[in-house]
């Protein structure tokens, strides 16, 4: 049987572009490309074969391409010079409507450190983290998803936790 892509792309487009922003931030630019990039490489890797579970399957793909962008994001930051400052708009979603300047300012600065120090942790512990974290997967859904057991996904689960307080806590 043929994929309708088309009722794919209505059905779990909004889920595909909230993982890539809530990842990449207000990088508009980046989210467009890993969004794009996430259709494609589903495109490829159904070619011929059952998906069990569109919502995690592209789940997976949109936050493996985000981490990706982020890593490189931040090697060219690191190569032409320091950070620019986070904007506010980077945790529109995040952040109550109600929240004060100074609120937003500090979880746009956050929410600037996360995705640095997501950008740092092993690709297998970031994904699993982001699945688990941003994307409200279960640990059970995250070890068929990426093909581990469960204990191997609470293991990476916990090594990226400890990892990001490691460096959360460096950049006090």
């Amino acid at each position: 049987m043929a994929t309708n892509w088309d009722t794919l792309v209505a059905i779990h487009g909004p889920a595909v572009w909230a993982t890539c922003c809530r990842l990449l931030g207000n990088r508009k630019a980046d989210a467009e490309e890993c969004y794009q990039e996430t259709w494609l490489a589903a495109w490829k890797a159904a070619d011929g074969r059952a998906i069990v579970s569109w919502p995690s399957f592209l789940c997976r793909i949109a936050t493996s391409r985000s981490i990706d962008r982020l890593r490189q994001r931040y090697r060219q930051q690191a190569a032409i010079g320091p950070p620019r400052s986070p904007q506010h708009e980077d945790l529109a979603g995040l952040a109550s409507d109600g929240a004060t300047p100074v609120e937003l300012a500090v979880a746009s600065e956050l929410s600037e450190r996360l995705r640095i120090a997501l950008a740092e942790l092993p690709e297998r512990q970031a994904e699993v983290f982001s699945l688990h974290v941003l994307s409200d997967q279960s640990q059970p859904e995250i070890a068929t998803l990426l093909d581990m057991t469960v204990n191997a996904v609470g293991v990476s689960l916990h090594r990226a936790r400890e990892r990001l307080r490691q460096l959360l806590g460096e950049a006090n």
